[in-house]
């Protein structure tokens, strides 16, 4: 007999950019100047062989250009790029690709890139020689990756996938293609090299900072976020996607927790920041409203620059709505230290800006997965942590598919625990969610139903109507808890139990979640899930709806531009929604009939 389970979970909340164009069918290596060059030449034309070789000469000549002896499946080390006018079909880019080799310090495999990637790739490369220019610091010299990997060990980097691997089947998850996770490996291993030569000339931070110091040329971007572990990693994302768009060391502050839970994703390098630095009482710091004040009287005096050295970007939980404006954006990168407070994930916002859209588009084709790659790419749980997730396996190894459930009841009256737990019922039994991750030649199934939830009384309420049913079920059940605390706790180990609870739900091949859950959306993002949202108001008689994406929603938003001074592409009042045909308004059950925005997948 196969066992089917259900998962109840806690809830609180690019030398050689190989220039050398493809010329014909069958290349063969070729070696020049006796120089350690690798090109790619034609079987019959010298012509072609001359050509090439007076192209490398002068590149050597001019630029020390060398070109690592390379097979076609072998490490690509990094030096040149492209400007942004160079034609993709002409020259195919080669890159990375493997997420779990980028703290090998080394490139793996091949990758086309796109035009806006390339670009940004060349910024990243520029900035890195800027601060070496600038400082005599190297990026890569003296230093040892290989006992920062034995200091800064990180098993799930390696081993994560493969969890995911194993449900591939599920009809309720996505699987981010093989070249956009390439893609993004790619500018996340540029992106380490500029991080690490960044915060290797700064020194210390803190005195770096107090001390005004811009010797560097870096600029650097805070995350310091608050509430809940899901808030907290649903506001750091974004922010992190945003550092790498505008070349900015992404830093997270020490008292958020996240530093003691999560590896380090940048090899020679750290994001752990002093959490002085942040303090509200520190003089330095500019508040939102200080600089876009500033920006007015620059527009008013026609002036190009402003004056300031850190300034915030929030309003306290979000980005200020103006921070999606392009003009605001340019007064923006001038600034050298910028910060964000908050626990409200604003992703979908980013893909608003019309100066970075189309970067963003070409790192992520599906935007619907983008949070997808970033959590799995950057944040991973510590070896710690990890080896709970493996701990608890054996609670989950003898069923053939996981229901995973995550209920949050925000209100704590009896009253509302029967509507949800009601919900929960009807949902899984009208919708037939039990069966439909089994396969159809499968006879003798068993499920594991893994519920996350800070109180016992949904997982009571299903095995007294499990127990209870006449129904035939093609599936046997098994109930997993693996907690209920009553009320919700914060602290390292808070944190670390429920990051195990959001990664072992994301596994599940059908998901229901509580709406407004951080928790549950951060498992749902992991987990690449389409999950069905359970109803919790007592007015509605639909017990669920089945959510319009993988991608979370962004809740209470401004849903128009805020941007008096941008053309039309973000002119003042024009919606969002209208603007980008992948951002839409979340659905009403997600929200309650407040605002909200989602990056949803367009046919």
């Amino acid at each position: 007999m196969q066992t089917a389970w259900i998962l109840i979970a806690q809830s609180p909340d690019f030398v050689t950019s190989a220039v050398i164009h493809r010329m014909l069918n069958s290349p063969r290596r070729g070696q020049a100047m006796g120089k350690n060059v690798t090109m790619w030449i034609t079987k019959p034309s010298n012509f072609v062989f001359g050509s090439l070789l007076i192209v490398v000469v002068v590149m050597v000549y001019w630029g020390g250009f060398v070109v690592n002896r390379a097979t076609a499946n072998s490490t690509l080390a990094s030096a040149f790029g492209w400007s942004p006018a160079t034609q993709l079909k002409e020259f195919p880019a080669y890159s990375t690709s493997s997420l779990a080799n980028l703290s090998t310090g080394k490139l793996p495999v091949e990758s086309p890139l796109r035009i806006p990637i390339k670009s940004l790739i060349d910024a990243l490369r520029k900035a890195v020689t800027t601060v070496e220019k600038l400082t005599g610091v190297s990026a890569d010299r003296d230093i040892d990756l290989n006992l920062w990997r034995l200091q800064n060990p990180c098993k799930s980097r390696t081993e994560l996938s493969s969890f995911y691997s194993r449900i591939s089947y599920s009809p309720n998850r996505k699987t981010p293609g093989r070249s956009e996770t390439k893609q993004w490996g790619t500018v996340l291993f540029e992106y380490a090299r500029f991080h690490r030569v960044c915060t290797r000339a700064a020194g210390n931070l803190t005195e770096y900072f107090f001390e005004r110091n811009t010797s560097t040329g870096c600029k650097f971007m805070i995350a310091d976020a608050k509430n809940g572990m899901g808030n907290k990693l649903f506001i750091m994302a974004p922010a992190l996607v945003y550092a790498v768009l505008t070349q900015r060391v992404f830093l997270i502050s020490e008292s958020t927790g996240v530093p003691d839970l999560m590896c380090e994703p940048f090899p020679g390098s750290s994001w752990r920041l002093s959490e002085d630095i942040v303090s509200y009482s520190v003089p330095i710091w500019n508040e939102t409203r200080e600089f876009m004040g500033d920006v007015d009287r620059a527009k008013r005096e026609h002036e190009s620059t402003i004056p300031m050295y850190a300034s915030r970007i929030d309003d306290n939980w979000q980005p200020n709505s103006r921070f999606f404006c392009d003009v605001e954006q340019s007064y923006f990168r001038q600034v050298p230290w910028l910060t964000i407070h908050g626990c409200l994930y604003f992703l979908p916002k980013l893909f608003a800006i019309p100066s970075i859209r189309k970067t963003l588009e070409a790192l992520f084709p599906d935007p619907t997965l983008a949070l997808t790659q970033i959590l799995r790419a950057n944040f991973l749980p510590r070896d710690q942590t990890w080896a709970r997730v493996s701990t608890v396996k054996k609670y989950f190894d003898s069923a053939h598919t996981q229901t995973g459930i995550q209920a949050r009841y925000f209100n704590n009256s009896a009253t509302k625990h029967k509507i949800l737990n009601a919900n929960v019922e009807s949902c899984l039994l009208e919708n037939n969610l039990l069966e439909q991750a089994i396969p159809a030649q499968e006879k003798d199934h068993e499920t594991t139903i893994f519920i996350a939830s800070l109180t016992p009384d949904l997982q009571e309420h299903l095995r007294g109507v499990y127990n209870r049913s006449t129904t035939s079920l093609p599936t046997s059940l098994n109930f997993v808890q693996l907690s209920n605390e009553i009320e919700q706790r914060f602290g390292a180990e808070a944190y670390d139990q429920a990051l195990v609870e959001v990664l072992r739900l994301s596994f599940s091949h059908t998901l229901l979640l509580s709406p407004q859950s951080t928790f549950g959306g951060l498992a749902q993002a992991y987990g690449a899930l389409t999950p069905w949202i359970v109803e919790s108001r007592d007015e509605v008689l639909t017990p669920c709806e089945r959510a319009q994406s993988v991608d979370n929603c962004y809740q209470i938003p401004e849903l128009e531009y805020k941007c008096r001074y941008d053309g039309a592409d973000s002119k003042l009042g024009r919606a969002i929604a209208g603007a980008v045909n992948y951002i839409k308004p979340c659905l009403a059950i997600d929200t309650h009939h407040r605002s909200g925005l989602q990056l949803v997948a367009i046919p």
